[in-house]
Order: structure tokens, then C-alpha cells, then sequence
């Protein structure tokens, strides 16, 4: 009599399940941490199709103030209104006051943009991971009107408080 010693077929067959379970749970730790990370950064874009930001006006006086319009629920917990001029020129406005579905809210503390300067406004949120996501700039440009010094961006004559506007700067009266 010959003496066959071996693993039954059930044995195999358990054991190569418990290879192919073990293989998929692997896998799944390394993918699963991505797939996360890319779903948050999807809702805190999808948030900037939600927010229009835009400048209203600007004046020297006033300087420039932007509007928020909210289009609907979103994730934000904090607001960086920024306003940038044309001459490179970058000011920051922080805000945690997040406008109600279809609501809007207002930023006006936007000062050191000059008169005939081009201003334009983008936002960056700050989602509830603590993840910020910095939107596209508005495509709405507004002119700063009023007078300005010395060195600042005129269009015109009547855009310097001293001087004349040649070449569209400022500069002192011959």
C-alpha cells in the first residue's frame, strides 16, 4: 500500500482565498488614504464654483471694496478675500463671517490699491480639514478712480493729486 500524505483539496482551496483576502486588504491600505485625500481636495474646488467673488468699485478714498456671493452649501470655514492691482501689488482680507446659501458678504478694507490702478479679486478657503484652496481670479476688473501721488499708475491729466501723468505714472510737474 502506498502511503499519500498531502493537503486535501479544501485546504488548498481556504488557503488561496485567504491569499486573495489578504492581498485585496494590502492593496486597500495603500489606495484607500488617496482616494480620500483626492475626495476632499474635489469638495473644497467644488466649493470655488459655489463662491463668485468679484470687485465692485474702487476709489482712492475707499479703496476697493469686493463682493462674496455664496451659490450654495458649501464646507468653508474661513475666507481670504485678495486683491491684487496691476502693478503687482497683493492685499489680503481674512474673514470667518461664511455668507448663508445665496447670501453675500462684503470686503472693504482693501486700501493700498492707488488711483488709476486695475484691481482684481480672487478668494481662498479654508476647508473644515484645515486644507486651503486658493480659487480662480475673477475675470471683473475694476479701475480705481480718484487722485493719485507721485509713482502711481494714472490714465489721464486729472488722475495725479501732484504733478502730471506722462506715460501712465505720476511724476512730479516740470
Amino acid at each position: 500500500m502506498v502511503n499519500k500524505k498531502g493537503i486535501s483539496d479544501v485546504v488548498t482551496t481556504v488557503l488561496i482565498i485567504l491569499l486573495a483576502l489578504a492581498a485585496v486588504v494590502i492593496i486597500w491600505a495603500f489606495v484607500r488614504p488617496t482616494i480620500q485625500d483626492t475626495s476632499q481636495n474635489i469638495n473644497v474646488a467644488s466649493d470655488c464654483l459655489k463662491t463668485e467673488v468679484k470687485p465692485v468699485s474702487c476709489s482712492s478714498s475707499n479703496g476697493v471694496v469686493v463682493q462674496l456671493v455664496s451659490r450654495g452649501a458649501s464646507e468653508v470655514s474661513n475666507i481670504k478675500a485678495i486683491v491684487t492691482g496691476n502693478d503687482g501689488s497683493t492685499e489680503v482680507e481674512d474673514s470667518s463671517n461664511i455668507p448663508d446659501d445665496l447670501g453675500t458678504e462684503k470686503f472693504d478694507s482693501f486700501t493700498s490699491i492707488s488711483a488709476g490702478q486695475i484691481a482684481t479679486a480672487s478668494v481662498e478657503l479654508k476647508g473644515p480639514d484645515g486644507s486651503l484652496h486658493t480659487c480662480a481670479e475673477s475675470a471683473v476688473r475694476v479701475t480705481c478712480s480718484g487722485t493719485a501721488g507721485i509713482g502711481a499708475t494714472c490714465s489721464g491729466a486729472g488722475d495725479c493729486t501732484s504733478g502730471v501723468c506722462t506715460g501712465n505714472i505720476c511724476v512730479a510737474a516740470p
